[in-house]
């Protein structure tokens, strides 16, 4: 009798520990492959890309990862460009920099199971792909002016817009945020005096919304930025290898322009001696001028022109 209850005790512990260890073994050979990542999605605004956790199969069986896999690891590329080979969360967000210098796409995810028992193989799923098409945005439209002196510009919201850049001369000078079509030419710094086109653009990221061109307004939308400071006078060759002019009060330096470039700054009140170098970098018959400026943003109109014989 002891002998049969001895028997029935240890038959009852050891059973249930070989139905465990054989549906572990059952599992462990069951599962054969790891589908690819599902419902890739891309949100614009923060660069990042979400998916959803893969499924474990053999054949038409689901499997819960955590039945036979210790983890899932994603591999993530942009085109054939690995950025990422060690991610176990769903989502990745890439830098405008790795976006623009790989291409926009495909993006590419794919998961590896990885495996819980030894010589059982680490599962790899095939390659979901997301391909970013970027929105191209509209040229601002009704671009004009709303105050006597032209400084104040409006122009119509463009949809889906990050921004807005301002330019003068096709350089730009300004930003507004999205939400604000409304732009005062007298808040940019910097600008020397002179009549200025004026032309917006509608700013996107780069990689999913692509900015606009510039617009193209008829008649030409134009700013008259005004000097504030003299005009320098006098200014001519008073060596072979100097030039001179006479000094405008309120000013602390004075711009060189060479054919209409900038050449040289300088801090002297009224001369700039020219080395040899100098010399040779500017060819005979250019036409040069100078401009007095500040370092509190005042600046002059161009000088007269004269010519290097």
């Amino acid at each position: 009798m002891k002998k049969l209850i001895f028997t029935m005790l240890t038959l009852a512990l050891i059973l249930p520990m070989m139905v465990i260890l054989t549906g572990c073994n059952d599992r462990h050979q069951i599962a054969t492959r790891v589908d690819a990542p599902g419902n890739l999605r891309f949100d614009s605004n923060t660069l990042t890309l979400r998916w959803d956790e893969p499924s474990i199969f053999s054949g038409d069986t689901l499997f819960e990862i955590a039945d036979q896999f210790d983890a899932i690891r994603y591999t993530v590329f942009i085109g054939n460009t690995l950025i990422n080979n060690s991610l176990t969360a769903t989502h990745l967000t890439f830098s405008a920099e790795q976006l623009i210098n790989n291409g926009t796409g495909p993006l590419r995810v794919q998961a590896i199971a990885l495996s819980r028992w030894a010589g059982q193989e680490s599962l790899t799923s095939p390659f979901a792909e997301f391909v970013i098409e970027p929105i191209q945005l509209t040229v601002p439209q009704n671009l004009t002016t709303n105050d006597g002196a032209g400084a104040v510009i409006t122009w119509d919201s463009v949809p889906n817009a990050l921004g807005y850049g301002i330019y003068l001369d096709g350089r730009r000078v300004g930003a507004a945020e999205a939400n604000h079509n409304i732009f005062n030419l007298q808040n940019v710094p910097s600008v020397f005096p002179g009549l200025y086109t004026v032309q917006v653009r509608a700013l996107g990221n780069g990689i999913s919304v692509l900015q606009s061109a510039l617009t193209n307004n008829e008649p030409t939308i134009t700013f008259n930025v005004p000097s504030t400071l003299g005009t320098p006078t006098n200014f001519r060759f008073d060596l072979s290898n100097r030039l001179a002019w006479s000094h405008v009060t309120g000013s602390n330096a004075y711009r060189i322009y060479v054919n209409g470039e900038h050449f040289r700054t300088s801090g002297n009140t009224n001369f700039m001696n020219l080395s040899t170098w100098d010399l040779d970098r500017i060819p005979v018959g250019s036409l040069i001028r100078i401009r007095a400026i500040n370092t509190d943003g005042r600046a002059s109109l161009l000088s007269n022109a004269i010519i290097r014989n």
